[in-house]
């Protein structure tokens, strides 16, 4: 299956980690172009959360099981990170419901 926005993979990318994290992320496909994708990474360290740019999601919100995620986290919405599309091979799901349409309006466009 193709790759497509709106999408969340399980990202293994030493090249395309945030910061200096030796983490495995969950990232969020926001755009593919010419075999790179543009990527938003989640965290769960609502320690580092910041209110009004970041984005929650929340385990009891019925979209959150098509998200394939584990725990209650948000989209870190800067810095953004880049990666080959071929690197986006563990799908875990898909954005939906009110999160997506918060996404979408930070993002500017469909997802």
């Amino acid at each position: 299956m193709p790759v497509v926005p709106g999408e969340i993979y399980l990202l293994d990318d030493a090249d395309a980690r945030l910061r200096d994290s030796e983490s495995v992320r969950y990232v969020l496909v926001l755009r593919i172009e010419g075999g790179q994708a543009d990527i938003a990474y989640f965290s769960s360290r609502f320690d580092l959360f910041r209110d009004g740019k970041d984005i929650a999601i929340y385990r009891t919100w019925s979209e959150f099981p098509a998200s394939g995620l584990t725990m209650d986290c948000y989209l870190i919405t800067d810095p953004l990170g880049r990666t080959k599309v071929s690197k986006l091979t563990h799908r875990k799901g898909r954005i939906g419901g009110a999160f997506k349409q918060s996404v979408e309006d930070w993002w500017g466009q469909a997802l």
